[in-house]
């Protein structure tokens, strides 16, 4: 991540993790990932699964997280064939001088079988210039295709 670009757009597609229930998320680094910041995200999530009734959501948020959520939060991404996550983040402004935001978005096929879909609303505070990030499951090992993109403003 540069200075080149106000806004990023990181697409993850056909995310596979290999414990069921599993899920993504990124934690990011002001220093080009000799360390990363593990916690202090806020976060705002709203998520559904097409087993739930009446068209329900569910949401929640906290204060302190210790990264940013991806894809599989609320039920995870299920292990069978054919179960796996797609979505986008965007990285709003990484090198501004006040707080960072990021903006989550998916679908999944959860550990039940079911569509699963979030939206999660996250920041960090920090004047520091992010310039580097990492993705890691919560559990297991994870694959899928992860394309950044720089977004001129």
């Amino acid at each position: 991540i540069t200075s080149t670009y106000k806004k990023y757009f990181l697409d993850y597609t056909n995310v596979v993790i290999s414990s069921d229930g599993g899920n993504i998320a990124a934690t990011v680094s002001a220093n080009n990932g000799t360390s990363y910041t593990t916690s202090g995200y806020y976060y705002w999530r709203i998520f559904s699964h097409s087993n739930m009734s009446n068209n329900t959501l569910a949401s929640g948020g906290g204060s302190n997280n210790s990264s940013l959520l991806m894809v599989g939060t609320g039920s995870g991404i299920g292990t069978d064939t054919d179960e796996s996550g797609s979505g986008r983040m965007t990285i709003f402004d990484p090198n501004s001088a006040d707080s960072k935001f990021f903006l989550s978005e998916g679908m999944h096929i959860n550990d039940d079988g079911n569509l699963s879909q979030q939206y999660i609303y996250q920041a960090l505070k920090t004047s520091t210039t992010i310039n580097n990030i990492k993705i890691v499951p919560n559990t297991g090992t994870f694959s899928g295709t992860f394309t950044l993109y720089g977004v001129a403003t």
